[in-house]
């Protein structure tokens, strides 16, 4: 799913499966939902509110060597030019959940700021994001990824369950910071200080029904 150029709300969807097939390009991507704009598109002109939305198992057949260079993504903000005014970016109750067979070779994150121009502002709040990808070598996967030095601490993010499972997960990424713990993310960032990394259950992840379940409730 795909918001660009436009302000409305994207609610109550379902993004299961994303595949992307290209195993030799280490910059293609799979995302589940996307909201920003680009150069060749008009620029955001009003606020946009992603909310309660479920993406789970989004992956890429990358087969080449291990990099760093994020290739999967569940939710994912990115703007190359400037709104016309302070634009908000709100991404609230969504749960992401990302996981992958075997091990892989392509970096991943479940949130991910890829903006590089600035008044595009975004508060991350009450999101449930889990990274179970397991990663080999220099690749990595994160459940909060700030992917430009600039602008750096356009995020407001709190009150997230951010919990990182696979081999080579970490809670943030700063560009090319990683941070393994919410401890560490904290303090870097100032944000999350009243989220909390705790493992729960699904009813069926492999599904896409990432409704709580068990002691989760």
């Amino acid at each position: 799913i795909a918001i660009s150029g436009a302000s409305g709300v994207c609610y109550n969807n379902q993004v299961l499966e994303v595949y992307r097939g290209s195993n030799v390009s280490a910059t293609a991507l799979a995302s589940g939902i996307v909201v920003g704009a680009f150069a060749t598109i008009l620029p955001v002109v009003g606020d946009v509110s992603t909310w309660n939305n479920f993406v789970a198992n989004v992956t890429k057949g990358y087969t080449g060597v291990a990099t760093a260079t994020v290739g999967v993504y569940g939710l994912r903000s990115t703007l190359s030019v400037t709104p016309v005014s302070t634009t908000l970016n709100n991404m609230y109750y969504n749960t992401v959940y990302l996981s992958a067979p075997g091990t892989v070779n392509y970096s991943s994150a479940c949130f991910s700021d890829n903006a590089t121009a600035t008044a595009f502002l975004i508060n991350l709040r009450d999101n449930i994001l889990i990274n179970n990808i397991s990663s080999a070598g220099v690749a990595r996967g994160s459940t909060i990824f700030e992917q430009n030095a600039s602008p750096l601490n356009d995020i407001v993010s709190d009150y997230n369950n951010l919990y990182a499972s696979g081999a080579q997960t970490d809670i943030g990424r700063r560009t090319t910071l990683y941070y393994n713990t919410l401890a560490s993310w904290t303090t870097a960032t100032g944000n999350d200080s009243n989220s909390t990394s705790t493992a729960v259950s699904f009813v069926n992840a492999a599904t896409g029904n990432l409704h709580l379940a068990g002691a989760s409730l």
